[in-house]
């Protein structure tokens, strides 16, 4: 009889950490499928153990980066410095769950990118509890269940947690070796391995409005702030082709049940709201202003339950589907910064991809924003297929130009999507060039050096446009001004802040920005 299980949420290898990434949302909503099963759950989110992380090596398979990053560099202008480990030592992760002692393990990996992670806290954990079953899933785990189902994984489960482990569990406590009923469900066993085919979305299972369970989870909190991420929607009826949505969810939007958000906030009020601190909500959906009326529903259940609940984005609004008189009542209600998704600055580009640009929106919104002084993030994406080092130059010269700061996206792929989906080009490369971090030249359109400039300019314009400024900040950017080069700051042997130049970027697109 299975009792107990941990939802496990692994330690990752980056070069930095933002806690909303890893708010667990998925982990949580697993949790709550368990205990509705009677099973008593704890998840374990290993990353928030240790958010600043410990230095590590670079690993090999990115040691391209090397040459690009610069010991004690540190400050606004700066680019990655130190690859780190968010959360403990799988030695000791191991040991946490062995002192659990559960009856199951359960394992959350969000993003494909960090499948190698996953994969080496496994095998620690089935050193030390052979007989445990370990479960995978999760979107890292169900774009190509053929990487992740290794023997240190017993089953992995494809698609949305309320539809696919409901079965399972069924299944395991019935016989514990049958699945064969149980859709999206896949079985490692030591004598043969079963490697699925991936599925598509449309072929997966998935759950009702009503079935969908509503994740809320405190992500951090100070003295003046409590934050919480939420996800009210799934799939998306946008075609953009690099983004990994449609794989998982499908090209419909399904939302969950107002009421049930409703029910919600009244029994966790007392819990969500902290005394003389503001609350401020992440909605994490990428496409719940698809239906303005939802979007609009959503912000005022939050505001009946919690007045002064302020909402942040942070995976982004497009703003195709905002209007001004939409961010006039988000401002009313309470958004408090908009991050803003625009892709690319490049019509032809966009069109290949499957999305739409208005510029002409754009510059509206934005405007709007700058005259209510609400603060704006602008993202675009580097190294689509028919990127070249003038497009990107197009893209950070108009942005500059924005009263608006610049986000930039490296591109990555996902495995499934379109020019991707042959497993073979992930098989013999590692999980890690997955991360945009990695800044891997997946298209060969731009390289890595080139990439790196953009950031760095980006983190520039940026700089250039803060109403604050330090002593030393002014200093270098009157060098950069003068000499029409990058440079950057660092800490000297003394831990003092030293200038610096910055090498092997790429000349032609330091030549094409006018903002240098």
């Amino acid at each position: 009889m299975i009792k107990t299980a941990a939802v496990i949420v692994p330690p990752l290898c980056d070069f930095y950490f933002t806690r909303h990434r890893f708010s667990a949302l998925g982990a949580n909503i697993v949790g709550q499928l368990l205990e509705r099963a009677g099973i008593r759950a704890t998840v374990l989110n290993f990353p928030l153990l240790n958010v600043k992380g410990t230095p590590i090596d670079l690993p090999p398979e990115i040691f391209y980066l090397k040459p690009f990053l610069i010991d004690g560099e540190t400050g606004r202008l700066s680019f990655f410095t130190r690859y780190r480990r968010f959360g403990p030592a799988n030695d000791r992760c191991a040991g946490m769950i062995e002192a659990l002692r559960p009856d199951l393990c359960f394992f959350s990996l969000f993003a494909f990118c960090y499948g190698d992670d996953v994969r080496t806290l496994a095998a620690h954990i089935k050193a030390k509890l052979p007989t445990i079953p370990l479960i995978i899933g999760g979107a890292g785990a169900s774009s190509y269940p053929e990487y992740q189902l290794t023997r240190a994984f017993d089953h992995l489960l494809q698609g949305e947690a309320e539809a696919c482990l409901p079965p399972f569990l069924d299944a395991i406590q019935r016989s514990g070796s049958d699945f064969s009923g149980v859709k999206g469900s896949y079985r490692n066993t030591v004598q043969s391995a079963v490697y699925p085919k991936t599925q598509p979305a449309g072929a997966m299972d998935v759950p009702h409005m009503d079935e969908m369970l509503i994740p809320l989870v405190k992500t951090s909190e100070s003295s003046r702030t409590v934050t919480y991420a939420t996800s009210l929607a799934r799939g998306c009826p946008k075609r953009c082709d690099f983004c990994s949505s449609r794989l998982l969810f499908g090209k419909t939007l399904r939302t969950v049940s107002l009421q049930r958000l409703d029910d919600l906030l009244q029994s966790r009020l007392s819990e969500i709201v902290r005394p003389g601190k503001r609350t401020i909500i992440n909605i994490e959906d990428d496409n719940l202003l698809c239906d303005e009326a939802l979007f609009k529903a959503v912000i005022s259940i939050f505001r009946t339950h919690i007045p002064d609940a302020e909402f942040i984005a942070e995976n982004g609004l497009d703003y195709t589907e905002l209007t001004p008189q939409l961010c006039a009542w988000l401002i009313e209600n309470g958004m408090r910064t908009f991050n803003l998704s625009l892709a690319s600055t490049n019509t032809a580009i966009l069109q290949n991809r499957g999305r739409s640009l208005d510029l002409g929106r754009y510059e509206t919104v934005i405007a709007l924003l700058a005259a209510r002084n609400i603060p704006a993030v602008t993202y675009f994406m580097c190294g689509f297929k028919e990127d070249t080092v003038q497009t990107v130059a197009d893209a950070l010269n108009y942005l500059n130009d924005k009263p608006t700061r610049i986000g930039i996206s490296p591109f990555y792929p996902v495995p499934g999507l379109p020019g991707f989906t042959d497993p073979r080009k992930f098989t013999p490369l590692t999980a890690r060039l997955c991360c945009g971090s990695s800044m891997y030249p997946w298209n060969q359109s731009l390289s890595t050096a080139t990439m790196v400039t953009a950031f760095r300019l980006a983190r520039l314009s940026n700089l250039k446009k803060s109403p604050i400024k330090s002593v030393m900040e002014e200093k270098v950017l009157s060098l950069i001004r003068k000499e029409k080069r990058l440079y950057t700051v660092k800490l000297g042997i003394n831990g003092n802040e030293e200038i610096t130049p910055v090498s092997g970027m790429d000349g032609e697109l330091l030549e094409r920005v006018n903002f240098l």
